[in-house]
């Protein structure tokens, strides 16, 4: 009996060490880790290789076709270079772009390329191929700088930077030239809030007493009146909940109520900047994206053809300023867009490895035209010619001149914290009942 029970034993042994060695080799030989692939591994002109890439459906301005027929036009580029190559595209719905990454990367089977679209996050996991080790040295120098920090973690370059949208200010050029603020001055160097104090009090002496600067609403009126004063880490904005920020914005707007400065309604809940800017009750209105220019053109002409009202003022020239208040280290907020290269957990190899980075190389230097129709802005500098002639909006200098002092924008889910933190002693504050220590102080309280 203790005989038998040995012989069971001994080819347990075994089966369990047969099983474990079976299982490092499939480990070894199908997914091994990023860095054990060569980024210098040939592409086989012989072979047949089909690439995923997932993308995000966009609203596009031109029907024909949409948004797929002009990247798959964008793509023919790559598919003559490699011939031998197809491009699967999948076009995402925007909603679903987090749970759709995240299961596919959880089931080992995600896109050999994804551009992010909405999708925000710092931690792609062990299935992402950092792209630095494919990336010349020279070729660094090629995109901006604000769009190599996004495209980093670590000091490590994970991505193929495509495109950059970057915050600014629109104004109504119209009351801004009549009030004497020197809207081209700005433009090319900026603003302090000294000026845009004086700016402020020229505006409110034109009829109908508008005021110079407005919001979408209280929390995002702080995001933009705290800039100055704290100096944030180099390359990056100062935290939302800064105490330091905090309180400074909270003082700088009780300073502009004073001056009439910025609306005292923008406190209720109901307020609507966009229809102050629209009908002249401000002069500025902020932040934007580029698209915004687009929305007042298509708002204009729905205006001209009698299908909207304009309201109380008609329609006007928007010019895009940069943020008051930059200076030192803090710069435009700006998003991005990166591509990023994923292998499989049945690994295809190292060839297809490469060429799948050759697609995200393609597309994140192609990508002019494509941007210009998006209102973004290619982040690989020898697009932007380009793009300055694609962009039908105009204005782009302006743009290109800022995003040279951009930073990255905070990650979507720091500002929403942030937002559901100060909103309500925001309010609290606006109604009185606290001073701007106060608000600072409670905050930072967890």
């Amino acid at each position: 009996m203790a005989g038998r029970r040995l012989v069971h034993s001994i080819l347990l042994f075994l089966a369990v060490g047969v099983a474990l060695a079976l299982g490092v080799y499939l480990r070894l030989k199908v997914t091994p880790h990023y860095t054990g692939i060569d980024p210098r591994a040939e592409i086989d002109p012989g072979k047949r290789y089909t690439l995923t890439l997932w993308d995000f459906e966009r609203p596009w301005p031109d029907d024909a076709g949409g948004y797929r027929a002009a990247l798959e036009k964008a793509l023919a580029g790559f598919e003559r270079r490699f011939p031998n190559a197809a491009v699967k595209v999948e076009l995402l719905p925007w909603g679903e772009g987090d749970e759709r990454v995240a299961a596919a990367l959880k089931q080992g089977t995600p896109p050999d390329v994804l551009s992010s679209g909405p999708v925000f996050r710092s931690d792609w996991g062990p299935l992402l191929i950092p792209c630095g080790p494919y990336l010349a040295p020279e070729e660094l120098e090629e995109y901006m700088e604000v769009a190599l920090r996004g495209a980093s973690k670590g000091g490590e370059f994970i991505a193929w930077p495509r495109w950059l949208e970057p915050a600014l200010w629109a104004g109504n050029g119209e009351l801004l030239a009549a009030a004497g603020v020197p809207v081209a001055e700005i433009q090319a160097e900026g603003w302090s809030w000294e000026t845009f104090a004086r700016a402020a009090g020229e505006v409110h002496k034109l009829a109908g007493e508008p005021y110079l600067f407005t919001s979408f609403d209280l929390f995002t009126l702080w995001q933009e009146v705290g800039r100055g004063g704290v100096t944030p880490e180099l390359g990056k904005t100062s935290p939302p909940l800064a105490p330091e920020r905090v309180r400074r914005a909270a003082e700088r707007t009780a300073a502009f109520w004073e001056q009439a400065a910025v609306p005292r309604s923008l406190g209720k809940g109901d307020y609507a900047g966009l229809e102050d800017f629209f009908t002249g009750r401000a002069a500025v209105f902020g932040p934007v994206k580029p698209w915004f220019l687009r929305a007042t053109y298509e708002r204009t002409k729905r205006v001209e053809r009698g299908s909207l009202e304009a309201g109380a003022a008609p329609p006007f020239a928007v010019v895009l300023l940069p943020p008051a208040g930059l200076g030192g280290r803090e710069g435009v907020p700006v998003a991005w867009e990166n591509l990023y290269v994923f292998r499989q957990r049945r690994y295809q190899g190292d060839d297809h490895t490469r060429l799948a980075m050759e697609l995200a190389r393609h597309l994140s230097r192609t990508s002019a035209e494509l941007a210009a129709e998006l209102d973004l802005v290619p982040a690989y500098r020898p697009a932007q010619l380009t793009w300055l002639s694609a962009w039908k909006m105009g204005q782009g200098e302006v743009v290109l001149r800022w995003l040279e002092r951009g930073v990255p924008a905070p990650f979507p889910a720091e500002v929403a914290e942030a937002r559901s933190r100060l909103e309500p002693l925001l309010k609290k504050f606006w109604a009185g009942e606290l001073s701007a220590a106060d608000l600072a102080d409670r905050a930072q309280a967890k």
